[in-house]
């Protein structure tokens, strides 16, 4: 018999979860970067997923009415059913997001940052840092409705990130988790609408020394891979938001996306919120995808519907959607965990296995 999230242990499913901690801790292997384009006419948000070692990952349909409850406590674990249906990026599983967008045009992406600290605020019920991804696209339409609704729940999480919210008015705001509750820069706080893997004052105090934002050093050409990566890249962001028009395209946003792309960059998307249309490129240069929200059965299921991001069929993707299936996430999660030598040995079918089935079964939909 398969476990469940009812059934697996504690231990089984956290030993899973620290799996995905020791994979991403560094730098190196999730850096990230976030563009957000304001524009009234159409906004849009652009997002590098940058991974060491592999784009292995699947594009998850996650249904409206659906209850889920978080694998990280039994004690105290956050529990809500989904308001919106949503897109997703998942390295890891379902509800274990790292960037998506939903029904009612919230998008939410992550990036790597020391900077964050978990634990903290007056949240009493509990998530990991990835469901509290999915938590908001379930239950908030806006970002101001996602930033009332943050001190609800405490992240009890391993990887240091934090987060870029947009929606489709072209509101935007970066969530740093800190000791004392969330740090929230949104509206005049947030003069740059971008984020890459430093907390947002220090970007902001330390892009003041470059041209177009109070300085005279010359931004950036290319991104080179090193200390200073995630400030030049904040500040090519910068220069390409102010020289943007009223009418950014895709095209031009994937372009923008390039620029600040490194060879560790698997995954470039750009949401849009108004049309809630999301394009996305599993490979740097590789042939723009697109899914249509609106094409899309958003009814409750259990098993989420998925694409393989390694194996994405060419023609129709919503046609090729199916249910999640336990051994393609096994699979997929495995070769993750296996690609770096520090997690090698937490592949183990026994540690994957109960994850990916914690995780499928974390979600219910009522009769």
């Amino acid at each position: 018999m398969r476990l469940t999230a009812r059934h697996c242990t504690k231990a089984v499913l956290r030993a899973g979860v620290s799996v995905l901690s020791t994979v991403t801790v560094s730098a190196a292997a999730l850096a990230c970067s976030t563009v957000a384009f304001q524009q009234l006419e159409r906004p849009l948000l652009a997002y590098n997923f940058d991974f060491d070692t592999t784009g292995a990952g699947f594009l998850m349909v996650n249904p409206a009415g659906a209850t889920k409850r978080s694998v990280m406590s039994e004690d105290r674990p956050a529990e809500w059913t989904a308001r919106f249906g949503s897109v997703t990026f998942n390295q890891i599983g379902p509800t274990m997001p790292a960037a998506g967008m939903n029904t009612a045009g919230l998008a939410v992406t992550l990036m790597w940052t020391d900077d964050a600290v978990f634990g903290g605020g007056n949240g009493t019920s509990i998530v990991s840092e990835l469901e509290f991804i999915q938590r908001l696209l379930d239950t908030s339409a806006s970002v101001d409705e996602a930033l009332a609704a943050i001190g609800d729940v405490r992240i009890e999480g391993f990887v240091p990130i934090h987060y870029f919210l947009f929606d489709r008015s072209g509101t935007a705001a970066s969530v740093l988790p800190g000791e004392s509750g969330y740090v929230v820069h949104t509206g005049d706080d947030l003069p740059v609408p971008a984020l890459t893997n430093t907390r947002y004052d220090v970007l902001i105090e330390e892009a003041a020394a470059f041209a177009g934002l109070g300085g005279a050093q010359p931004v950036p050409a290319g991104t080179p891979w090193d200390g200073t990566s995630s400030l030049s890249r904040f500040v090519i962001a910068a220069s390409a938001i102010a020289e943007a028009d009223e009418a950014t395209t895709t095209d031009q946003a994937f372009a923008v996306l390039d620029e600040i792309a490194n060879p560790s960059t698997r995954w470039q998307v750009v949401f849009d919120p108004a049309d809630r249309r999301i394009a996305f490129r599993t490979e740097r240069g590789a042939a723009e995808r697109v899914v249509a929200m609106d094409d899309l059965d958003m009814g409750c299921v259990r098993r989420p519907l998925s694409l393989d991001l390694s194996a994405l069929p060419p023609g129709d993707l919503i046609a090729a959607l199916a249910p999640v299936d336990h051994d393609a996430l096994v699979a997929s999660m495995s070769e993750v965990f296996l690609s770096l030598k520090a997690t090698a040995a937490f592949g183990r079918p026994e540690v994957v296995g109960g994850l990916a089935a914690g995780l499928v079964g974390s979600i219910s939909c009522d009769p």
